[in-house]
Parts: structure tokens; sequence; C-alpha cells
């Protein structure tokens, strides 16, 4: 699946989000960092913030939403369901606070298609992906390629 298939699949999981129980999720990873800064690097799956009471007590709901998508939970842990080969991976909002010390209350709200979700600026996903490179876990899992996301980062900075 392709970048404008995965921003799809996104707007559709956000606007069934928005619709059924009032969350503005916010677009994170690799696909929310092409979204901001543009430029040409793989996007794996699709990574969606969400309250973290939809990870914990309220997870049979989120579970059942995309279950009605046609995806299957691959990894609980990971919190991630794939569908077609196609993975979308949700985690907590307040880590963007706690972890990467990005202010998730000033995050900016996008719509687009009907659906309504928050977005990164630059700055954000360098925290974030700085954060990512000191957390032991992150750093095992992706810690390359989280490398090169923060140096495309301080390029994309550097011409602004």
């Amino acid at each position: 699946m392709g970048k404008k298939e995965k921003y799809k699949t996104f707007l559709q999981v956000a606007g069934l989000l928005n619709r059924r129980y009032k969350i503005t999720p916010v677009l994170y990873g690799s696909l929310g960092l092409q979204k901001c800064i543009g430029g040409d690097f793989e996007i794996n799956d699709i990574d969606i913030l969400v309250p973290q009471k939809y990870l914990k007590e309220l997870w049979p709901d989120l579970q059942k939403l995309m279950i009605e998508l046609g995806y299957c939970l691959s990894n609980e842990h990971e919190h991630e369901f794939t569908k077609d080969g196609e993975t979308v991976a949700f985690g907590r909002i307040k880590g963007l606070d706690n972890e990467a010390k990005v202010d998730s209350s000033k995050l900016k709200v996008e719509s687009e298609d009907g659906a309504r979700f928050m977005v990164l600026q630059s700055e954000d996903y360098r925290k974030a992906y700085e954060y990512c490179l000191k957390d032991g876990y992150c750093r095992a899992k992706r810690g390359a390629a989280d490398q090169q996301k923060i140096d495309l980062i301080y390029r994309y900075l550097d011409e602004w």
C-alpha cells in the first residue's frame, strides 16, 4: 500500500474515531512526519495516538472498531492491527507530553475528508524521535531509521 492509500486509511480510521468516540486522534510516526516535512522515506505502518483510556479500559471498544473495518489484532502489546499486509498501530497521546516533552494541548488540529485530527510540527517530531533514540526499547526496534528521520528533520529545519 502506497503513501496515499495509507493516508486515506488514516483518514477513515480518524473519521470513525471522531464520530463514534469523539476522539481527535494524532497522526503520528512516519506518515505524520511525511505530511509535515515531505521527503521520500519508507512508511511501514500507520501510527495513531489516542487518549490512554482507549488503550486500557476502553481497549475492547477500539478493537471492535478495527475489527469492523476488517482488521485483525496482530500484536496486543503494541496495539497493532493488520489487514492485507497493512498495519495500523495505536499509542497514547500523553506519551508525547511525558516522554517527548511535546505539549499535546498545543497541537494543530486539521480537518480533511470528514476527519478531524491533530498534527505535530517539525520541532515536535525532532523531540519525539530524539526521545526514541534514548529509549532502549524504541532504539532496539527502530534506531537507525529514527536517526535517519532526525537527520531529515534537521535538514528541513535548516532550509526553513
